[in-house]
């Protein structure tokens, strides 16, 4: 890998000194291309976990990899862009590797990251902003436990998913979202299962359906 990291190297120095015009053309026609993009990202990121020049390679290999390569870069790209604290475009990036890539054995923990990444990003924004990206998290809640249904986190996540939909006073999505929970992870736990009832009960209430709002509480 020491030669194409001095390629990379050399390359993204020519980049930075080039003007606008003529990075394109470099991207396309310069831009060193290793036997295995798999294979020779997890060095380059791992020597400069924190670097501009991995974001920015990375960006470049997510764009331009096949296969299980491109899965590779993006899911890297996705963990690079958490630690650099841009959540919304990991959330964006752990969405693309689970759901572009669903068999691909990091799909699961990808789809989950995306919802970790999202709730990260809520707690940076003022509250005024709050409900745009809740409601994001709970729809991508909702595509994780639907694609990986067998997940240890899938039953938590719904749970968490119906109380975004209460927050946002979305009692229908509310309602659907605990029912899922309650029919299809049954064993997920007392204390899981009791504010899950609890989040329904609620639901149902402001929904004005006081017979099964009575049942739950």
């Amino acid at each position: 890998s020491g030669e194409f990291d001095a390629a990379m190297s050399s390359f993204m120095k020519k980049y930075r000194e080039a003007n606008a015009d003529d990075r394109q053309a470099m991207v396309e026609n310069e831009l060193p291309k290793p036997d295995s993009y798999a294979e020779r990202l997890l060095p380059l990121v791992s020597d400069h976990p924190h670097g501009d020049e991995a974001l920015q390679a990375l960006t470049w290999m997510d764009a331009r990899a096949d296969g299980q390569a491109r899965t590779v870069a993006a899911g890297l790209l996705a963990e690079l862009l958490m630690t650099h604290g841009d959540y919304r475009a990991a959330a964006l990036e752990y969405e693309r590797t689970a759901y572009n890539y669903p068999d691909s054995s990091t799909a699961a923990e990808a789809g989950y990251g995306a919802i970790v990444a999202y709730r990260k990003h809520i707690e940076t924004l003022p509250a005024t902003e709050h409900s745009l990206i809740r409601r994001k998290v709970a729809n991508s809640s909702l595509n994780f436990a639907n694609t990986f249904p067998q997940h240890a986190m899938a039953a938590s996540v719904l749970s968490a998913a119906a109380n975004d939909f209460m927050l946002l006073k979305d009692y229908t999505s509310a309602l659907s979202t605990a029912r899922k929970v309650l029919d299809e992870y049954p064993d997920s736990g007392a204390m899981h299962l009791r504010k899950t009832w609890i989040i329904l009960a609620d639901a149902a209430f402001e929904s004005a359906n006081y017979t099964e709002a009575e049942v739950a509480y």
